[in-house]
């Protein structure tokens, strides 16, 4: 049996515990290349918090260590011992900074009674989304929007990138939308 991992996110002060080797890939194709400094993993058993981008995912088998509880993260990680290990994911040979994933998720802006547009996402990222038709020509460069997929709504700001494409700069709550790339 694998020792569990845990994951870190320190801007958002956002810990994932328990993972296996497979659920922490997954993660991470869902992290954008731009954020993936602020993320650090740490296996049950280990003294303390190392960089994401540090970390070698190798198949390791829990014979090889003594079980022990992560530390938690209440202070930044002691990078003093960095470990120059390579992360063993994929990278994307894409132009955009994270993986899209092929999504169809409603995205609505209601700027006013009459300045109202519904659509849905091709493709999403933790970055931004490919909508599935051209954004009207009275939405502003930056914009409120709602994206929802089944009951859960997401407020989210966005700027326009292109007459079909929008970066998100903030969301409540972050974490549906992670739910919903990594799950579908």
């Amino acid at each position: 049996m694998e020792r569990p991992w845990s994951l870190y996110n320190k801007a958002e002060k956002l810990q994932i515990d328990d993972l296996t080797i497979p659920e922490i890939k997954v993660i991470i194709l869902s992290i954008a290349k731009s954020r993936m400094s602020e993320w650090y993993a740490c296996q049950a058993g280990d003294p303390q918090w190392k960089p994401l981008s540090s970390v070698s995912l190798a198949e390791k088998t829990s014979s090889q260590f003594m079980e022990k509880r992560r530390p938690m993260f209440e202070e930044a990680p002691d990078l003093s011992n960095e470990s120059t290990l390579a992360l063993e994911a994929a990278p994307t040979d894409e132009r955009r900074s994270a993986r899209r994933y092929k999504r169809h998720i409603k995205f609505v802006i209601e700027l006013s009674p009459t300045q109202v547009f519904r659509c849905a996402t091709n493709d999403i990222s933790m970055n931004g989304a490919s909508l599935m038709e051209i954004l009207p020509g009275w939405t502003p460069k930056t914009f409120r929007a709602k994206m929802e997929l089944g009951p859960d709504k997401v407020r989210v700001l966005c700027k326009r990138v292109s007459e079909n494409q929008v970066q998100i700069l903030e969301a409540e709550p972050w974490e549906l939308i992670r739910q919903w790339i990594v799950h579908g």
